[in-house]
């Protein structure tokens, strides 16, 4: 793609197990929902918002490939640890030493503050405060919202929950990240 100075893995690799529990079958990226008068599937409206410097790529499962269509596709052989281990082997399969932003499939960003995101010179993540308290948790956490040093996945270890992205100018640090949450 020209122009490209990066990339923006989307982890789809889920098994969406709240959406079933509702009666949905199939990615929870491919639920058609309506946003400004517009219907489409949930990856469509996220993938509107992204900055155009950056390519698109869904981390997927194989069955649900077609229903996620209309991108480019990292297809995993099989099931993931959760979605660390899901854009730990998307960064794997990408191969890449550009610029990688992380994206949720199922949030909505607006551009702005990926902008904001995607110009800084250090790792980034967008975070909002969750005063809920919901149990269990449907985000992931980090203990701080100045300079996080620990990330727990579904589990609540601070009031600050992760908003669905981060951004990583050097990818060998999401790689590191990762692992360190597989």
């Amino acid at each position: 793609m020209a122009g490209t100075t990066g990339y923006v893995l989307i982890p789809a690799a889920g098994g969406s197990a709240r959406f079933a529990a509702q009666g949905w079958r199939g990615p929870k990226a491919a639920l058609e929902i309506t946003l400004d008068g517009v219907r489409q599937r949930m990856i469509d409206h996220v993938v509107a918002r992204l900055p155009k410097s950056l390519q698109p790529v869904l981390v997927v499962r194989s069955e649900h490939r077609d229903a996620l269509g209309g991108y480019d596709q990292l297809v995993l052989d099989g099931p993931t640890r959760g979605q660390s281990d899901t854009v730990l082997q998307g960064l794997r399969t990408l191969g890449t030493r550009k610029l990688v932003m992380v994206h949720n499939c199922d949030v909505l960003i607006g551009t702005t503050a990926l902008d904001l995101m995607l110009n800084c010179e250090a790792a980034s993540i967008a975070l909002h405060h969750d005063k809920d308290g919901v149990n269990p948790p449907p985000y992931s956490y980090v203990d701080s919202p100045s300079w996080p040093s620990q990330y727990a996945e579904k589990k609540r270890i601070s009031d600050w929950a992760v908003s669905g992205a981060w951004c990583f100018p050097f990818p060998a640090l999401l790689e590191v990240a990762c692992r360190q949450q597989t």
